[in-house]
């Protein structure tokens, strides 16, 4: 929602005031790398969580075929 509002102020600045230009990129810069650190931060997450998840299944079904074969 917080980036949703950054993006609205920074419109409505533009239309307001021109001499705010420069505010406005520096405002849209730090959107972007807010964003992309977002998007990392979740991708690096949803790695971990499945690589955890194959590991689990991994060391489950090593299991499993020791019980088997046993």
């Amino acid at each position: 929602m917080r980036c949703f509002l950054t993006l609205t102020d920074g419109v409505t600045a533009r239309h307001h005031h021109h001499h705010h230009h420069q505010q406005l990129n520096l405002q849209t810069l730090r959107l972007r790398g807010f964003l992309e650190l977002t998007t990392t931060i979740s991708r690096m997450i949803l790695i971990q969580i499945l690589y955890d998840t194959v590991i689990l299944d991994l060391s489950s079904y090593y299991c499993f075929l020791e019980t088997l074969y046993s």
